[in-house]
């Protein structure tokens, strides 16, 4: 009885090993990659925003997508395989500080894909902790003063 017994744990052992070490170390190509788009002032979770994403470089329009209940917007899939991804928020005013004739503000797939990434946050002092696969950006609604150029 205990040799059946070893012999059954020496053969599910590596099966067991394999799926725990699968499912905590994920490729970047299982990996789902997601924008959380968070309020800066009180790291509320902005629910129905909506993101004009490219991959590489800013041209045509780009990928279209909004966030759900959590603030949390899945990526669509790229093409090949992109350096960055590079990210503009409808209707909300970025947290990320401008620089003038600075060219559009770019995050590494890598590291979100190992570490996860937060973008800049000049509008309060939230902090999140990222996830893999996961990037964060801060954002807060525009004053009243900020929209009177936008509709002419």
């Amino acid at each position: 009885m205990s040799k059946r017994i070893i012999l059954t744990a020496a053969l599910l052992l590596p099966v067991f090993m394999h799926a725990q070490m699968s499912s905590t170390e994920q490729s970047p190509q299982q990996l789902s990659f997601r924008v959380h788009v968070v309020d800066g002032r009180n790291g509320a979770a902005i629910s129905n925003a909506h993101l004009q994403l490219w991959y590489d470089e800013p041209a045509g329009q780009g990928y279209s997508v909004a966030t759900d209940a959590h603030g949390i917007a899945l990526m669509p899939a790229p093409v090949g395989e992109p350096v960055r991804v590079l990210a503009s928020i409808v209707d909300w005013i970025d947290c990320r500080k401008p620089e003038r004739d600075a060219p559009p503000v770019g995050y590494n797939m890598a590291t979100i894909a190992k570490d996860g990434t937060a973008a800049q946050n000049s509008c309060g002092a939230v902090a999140v902790r990222t996830q893999p696969g996961e990037l964060v950006l801060f954002v807060r609604p525009s004053r009243w003063y900020e929209s009177i150029n936008r509709n002419q």
